[in-house]
């Protein structure tokens, strides 16, 4: 019953907004406005749990299709053949290990395709992004708030007025004497990288009230932004806060900023590198790990090693590399990759609780490798790089509003491995992440139609 009632409302923002504004501005404003619905209200189908972002997501596109003003984009660029290239791995990997089955397909439909093509439709010219502007950042603005209540007060808002999270999944986790939010999603992590990727909407916010002179709303909507980040007190989204302004300087002003910063990088890792452990120890401090001496312990590989949180991402190169060295082309499949433990070769000698520990493989690209192989990584890896060298791209817009923005989302992408690095990638932020690579496949081919943009625009209310 939540599901449904949560499914009709987005089904009303659905129709609503195409009527007064256009499929497109329909689509794109559903997709952000799930969102802010909880990730763990899910309805059953054949056994498997689809979430309200597939679902409303589905019927987006189903409502796309049969308007009448609608725009089919059918000339494929970088990005869309990169996406193609991974949704082909994930079927013939998983037919390869699991037998033909057409929920396979569908899976793969839900988990890529829906989230990419909705961004992809949602965006074609600079007119979508400026009708998203301001309704993203009230998303942003909202998650957030929750997010700090839940910080400050301990009680998850999502939870007391919607559906308390499955009991299975761990709940209430402090950190530094503090509650991490987790919000509409999972885990504080997954809420942390989900904000993480909307900050160019905040930030081109921001940058416009300073050009428009308006200084209070939208610079508010980003202080809160940003709190909402701290409030789930996950370092890889906050240390990722520092890495998303260096590529936009680069692009905007590269006789300026190519030089500094290609210095401070090269000073950064050879610090890191002559001298780990300070980093390491720097680290722990930020999560509040436990003294070193009071770190439980575990056999790994035959040697005894303290287990911490920020260790556990280290680990898991040595528990899982035999089976990184044995995964082939096309890796071992989804099943055996998403259950505890996962089905795959375990080399070495590992006592039982390592493996229980190390189970959560934290690095999408280590899991990408184990469920799809060199060529899922291959292809996983293709897509984050054309959406960023095709945001790069579009960054050399004649308008300086529009280079702004872009090179901002182009930020965000060159920050996005660095926390992939320390998780894996669920639908609570790769819908966003996913649609965010379909707004570069679309915009890049918007730049190249030759149909007036105007006549397109639906963004003004239709005359009665």
């Amino acid at each position: 019953m939540i599901w449904l009632i949560c499914f009709l409302v987005l089904c009303c923002i659905l129709v609503a907004t195409g009527y007064m504004y256009g499929p497109r501005a329909a689509v794109g404003l559903t997709a952000l406005s799930s969102l802010a619905f909880p990730k763990w209200v899910t309805f059953e189908l054949l056994d498997t749990p689809v979430d309200l972002r597939v679902s409303a997501g589905i019927a987006a596109l189903a409502f796309y299709c049969l308007h009448p003003k609608a725009v089919f984009k059918t000339k494929l660029v970088l990005v869309d053949w990169a996406m193609l290239l991974l949704i082909a791995v994930n079927i013939v990997s998983d037919c390869m290990h699991d037998g033909a089955n057409w929920m396979i397909a569908a899976q793969a439909y839900g988990e890529w395709f829906v989230p990419y093509v909705l961004g992809r439709i949602a965006v074609s010219h600079w007119e979508d992004i400026e009708f998203l502007l301001k309704p993203t950042a009230c998303i942003c603005v909202l998650i957030s708030i929750a997010g700090i209540f839940e910080c400050l007060t301990r009680q998850n808002l999502y939870e007391l007025l919607v559906a308390v999270r499955p009991s299975e999944i761990e709940k209430y986790v402090d950190r530094m004497g503090w509650r991490r939010s987790f919000g509409p999603t999972e885990n504080p992590i997954y809420l942390g990288t989900l904000l993480f990727i909307l900050f160019p909407w905040t930030i081109h916010l921001f940058y416009k009230s300073i050009v428009d002179g308006k200084f209070f709303l939208w610079p508010f909507a980003l202080i809160v932004h940003v709190a909402g980040v701290f409030s789930t007190i996950s370092r890889a989204p906050i240390l990722a806060i520092g890495l998303l302004p260096i590529l936009p300087l680069v692009l905007l002003s590269p006789k300026a900023w190519r030089i500094p910063i290609a210095i401070a990088f090269a000073i950064s890792f050879s610090a890191i590198a002559v001298n780990s452990s300070v980093a390491l120890n720097f680290l722990h401090k930020l999560s509040g790990d436990v003294q070193e001496e009071a770190r439980p312990q575990i056999q790994l590989d035959g040697q005894t090693v303290d287990y911490s949180a920020t260790k556990h991402r280290f680990y898991l190169f040595t528990i899982y590399s035999t089976a990184l060295r044995d995964a082939g082309l096309l890796g071992y499949g989804s099943d055996r990759t998403s259950v505890f433990p996962p089905l795959v070769p375990m080399g070495g000698k590992h006592d039982i609780e390592a493996v229980r520990k190390l189970w959560a493989i934290d690095n999408q690209f280590i899991l990408t490798t184990l469920r799809f192989g060199y060529l899922g990584l291959l292809s996983w890896c293709g897509v984050l790089i054309a959406s960023l060298a095709t945001f790069c791209a579009l960054s050399k817009a004649r308008r300086l509003e529009q280079s702004v923005f872009y090179s901002l989302m182009a930020g965000a992408l060159f920050a996005m491995p660095f926390i992939q690095f320390t998780v894996w990638m669920p639908h609570d932020y790769g819908f966003l992440l996913l649609w965010t690579c379909g707004i570069a496949a679309g915009a890049w081919s918007g730049k190249y139609q030759h149909t007036s943009m105007n006549s397109h625009f639906r963004y003004r209310k239709v005359p009665e």
